[in-house]
């Protein structure tokens, strides 16, 4: 008796779990480097053959609040995605993410949190990327302040952070 086989027309319920972080951390840098036409963003895009203006990051290290120090920074957190169906077969997995945003000034971490909220809802018309397409945000994320140099590390960064759970759907890749 050999392996067995994998047939997700049979059983797709067998499917590879959804890589959702580094589906956002692609689409975080597509927008970043190259910010939807008619967006608020252009102030953050990356310059050619210079650093970041915004660094992506999918989990708080340490040194976070000292990159704040010179550029601006995003942190996400995504939980593990779910099946979006009971039976599995749509090949569409639910997702929800927290957002902080940090940076030295207090109106500019505002624009940075506003420009998230905006890129995270242009994703559905983002082409897909190699672990899937976002089809829809089912709840946009919300920013409010969050530290105003006394949580922080630093008493100079300012940070917003969702206020509830951006929550989204995600066609997968594998067929």
């Amino acid at each position: 008796m050999g392996s067995p086989r994998i047939d997700l027309n049979v059983h797709p319920e067998l499917r590879p779990q959804l890589d959702a972080e580094s589906l956002v951390m692609e689409l975080f840098n597509r927008g970043f480097e190259q910010p939807p036409e008619g967006s608020v963003g252009g102030e953050f895009q990356t310059v050619p053959d210079g650093l970041p203006k915004v660094l992506v990051f999918n989990e708080i290290d340490v040194d976070v609040d000292a990159y704040a120090q010179a550029t601006d920074v995003v942190v996400f957190h995504v939980e593990p995605p779910v099946f979006a169906g009971r039976r599995h077969r749509s090949r569409m997995w639910d997702c929800s993410m927290s957002v902080l945003v940090e940076s030295v000034d207090v109106d500019r971490a505002f624009r940075l949190a506003s420009y998230v909220r905006q890129l995270v809802m242009c994703w559905p018309l983002m082409d897909a990327t190699e672990w899937g397409q976002v089809t829809k945000v089912m709840v946009p994320p919300s920013f409010a302040k969050a530290a105003g140099g006394k949580q922080a590390t630093s008493k100079r960064i300012k940070q917003y952070a969702t206020a509830s759970v951006c929550e989204f759907h995600v066609r997968d890749c594998v067929s």
